[in-house]
């Protein structure tokens, strides 16, 4: 149902869509957030790519309905500093249902909590299975920050997210 009803797909240029794989869900106010993975393998030279990525349903009695989605890649055996996390941040633009969220997926054991701080001024956590976590906070408008920690609270990697334009939203 997640691969149809959200459209996984990869672009012609990125490749074939392979190794899909659900990496778990969790509830929000109005409904469940799917967190996967997949393999965007590329034939040409291109690298192929690793991508994260989140569906939304909403529930409306028991009905469920799409309520938005996306996906961010980066290239397999990229030669960079260890990744710890890959994650997407987005918003609803929907003003009568509006929310902010964070899904991704936990690259390496010693994240144990990922934290994200919200243009409201709220700061949710959530403690992973040790592969995805998913932060949906209704009436934020964005997430402003990342963070992951290790298993004594200690910040291992601090993402600031969005343009420094947009910086006036967030709390200091």
């Amino acid at each position: 149902m997640v691969r149809e009803s959200a459209q996984v797909s990869c672009s012609p240029q990125a490749g074939q869509l392979e190794n899909f794989r659900i990496l778990g869900s969790r509830d929000w106010a109005n409904g469940k957030s799917v967190v996967y993975q997949a393999t965007c393998r590329n034939n040409s030279s291109k690298p192929s790519l690793a991508i994260v990525g989140y569906s939304m349903f909403e529930r409306h009695g028991l009905n469920w309905s799409p309520a938005g989605g996306g996906s961010a890649g980066s290239p397999l055996n990229a030669s960079s500093p260890q990744k710890l996390a890959q994650f997407v941040a987005s918003q609803s633009t929907n003003q009568g249902n509006r929310y902010a969220a964070v899904h991704g997926q936990i690259l390496s054991p010693q994240v144990a909590t990922i934290e994200a701080q919200f243009s409201n001024g709220k700061l949710l956590r959530d403690d992973g299975n040790g592969e995805m976590f998913a932060i949906v906070e209704a009436g934020a408008t964005r997430v402003c920050q990342v963070r992951l920690l290790g298993a004594n609270g200690q910040v291992l990697q601090r993402h600031q997210v969005g343009s420094e334009a947009k910086s006036s939203t967030c709390p200091t």
